[in-house]
């Protein structure tokens, strides 16, 4: 018999019942999850690629729940929305432009740029220019911001 924990197939072994089995790899999966992020807010963190898979999944979940209720103004979170895209994007090593930072969101331009620059105040978020077109700038999440969503994801 097979089993499936958080994606992942493991087989039955002869001497012990599934029950068990999925028991001791909820045991480790608990360790692992509690000691992949740091405690230290200050110090980097890495991104392990099960919280990178939990916030695409939150992500999408999100936009889902949008499309099922017809109505982006009935759930709002622009800022999470923004962190989450960060996150993921810099887990993979990609540049997020402000206008595709603010399409995240999925909210108007004008309210993502308002929660961009509250995210910048708070140290979660930093921007940099582009050194080959003066007009567009990059958002990335900040070691702290990066650490913060680990933490909600590592919680869930």
């Amino acid at each position: 018999m097979n089993v499936k924990v958080q994606g992942r197939h493991f087989e039955q072994q002869q001497d012990g019942s599934v029950k068990e089995i999925v028991e001791a790899l909820r045991r480790v999966i608990k360790q692992v999850d509690s000691i992949s992020v740091s405690d230290d807010r200050d110090r980097p963190i890495f991104l392990n690629s099960a919280l990178v898979e939990r916030a695409e999944f939150v992500y999408k979940m999100r936009r889902n729940r949008d499309k099922i209720f017809q109505d982006r103004d009935l759930f709002s979170d622009p800022s999470w929305d923004i962190l989450l895209d960060l996150y993921v994007a810099r887990s993979k090593g990609k540049r997020i432009s402000t206008t595709s930072a603010c399409i995240a969101s999925a909210v108007p331009s004008t309210t993502a740029l308002r929660w961009l620059r509250v995210l910048e105040e708070k140290g979660l978020i930093e921007r940099a220019g582009d050194v080959d077109d003066g007009r567009r700038s990059y958002i990335t999440v900040t070691d702290l911001g990066a650490s913060l969503v680990s933490r909600v994801l590592n919680s869930w």
